[in-house]
């Protein structure tokens, strides 16, 4: 019913009408609709109970963890030449540990002039693209994390899914601990086949910006990239 609606005499139920009272009922009309927006809270990641005596110090209870801004973080450009680049965001508080490891390697320019080594955008036989994924090769093959590389303690949480534009670090098979230095994009959403998988796959960051340097090309560029690729990257805060 359009707002402000007078009803007209055909409707008799807004109609004046005489009760046996010998009272008149006035008409019933509807002036204003007033627009309400309701909330609806689900719970993602319980906080753990704390138990306190009374008059005891006061205690702090830090909900960075699973209170944060998604839209915050610190920014990350991997910048692959010719090809593009591409901005990250990180998920600082959602997975601490994840950030800290990747943010290590690109404050030691260890990510410097390497390569996108797998490209899965979509080809047959399997037309549905999938990931691009590097972090781990230079242009001459050579490994960046060799066997004795710290690992970095899985963080997968439902809440941070595998998605379209997110990234996540890849891992040795039935090792859900065993993720170093290479990550990679979904091209798709993927939750299903990876969240399942060896313990999830941690999302950390995603995609909040890309930029292709040929004009034949749209974003995510870096997905027509063909496997074995041997156009640098380089990282810059």
């Amino acid at each position: 019913m359009p707002m402000n609606r007078r009803p007209s005499r055909a409707d008799s139920r807004f109609s004046a009408r005489r009760h046996a009272g010998g009272s008149q009922r006035r008409p019933g009309l509807v002036e204003i609709c007033e627009p309400r927006i309701l909330f609806h809270f689900a719970e993602q990641e319980p906080i753990q109970d704390i138990t306190m005596t009374v008059e005891t110090a006061p205690q702090t209870v830090d909900l960075r963890p699973v209170a944060y801004d998604e839209n915050r973080g610190t920014t990350v450009r991997m910048n692959y030449g010719a090809l593009g680049t591409m901005d990250l965001l990180m998920m600082d508080n959602a997975a601490p540990r994840s950030v800290a490891n990747f943010l290590n390697y690109v404050n030691n320019n260890t990510y410097d002039n390497t390569i996108i080594h797998r490209s899965e955008p979509g080809r047959q036989p399997n037309p549905v693209p999938f990931v691009i994924q590097g972090g781990g090769f230079r242009p001459d093959k050579s490994d960046i994390s060799p066997t004795g590389t710290p690992t970095v303690p899985n963080e997968f949480n439902s809440v941070r899914s595998n998605l379209r534009g997110t990234i996540a670090y890849a891992k040795l098979g039935n090792d859900p601990n065993s993720a170093t230095t290479e990550f990679f994009v979904n091209l798709s959403d993927n939750s299903t086949i990876l969240d399942p998988q060896n313990g999830g796959f941690t999302v950390f960051a995603r995609v909040v910006g890309t930029a292709c340097r040929s004009p034949t090309q749209s974003p995510p560029c870096l997905a027509s990239t063909p496997r074995g690729s041997t156009a640098p990257g380089t990282t810059c805060r």
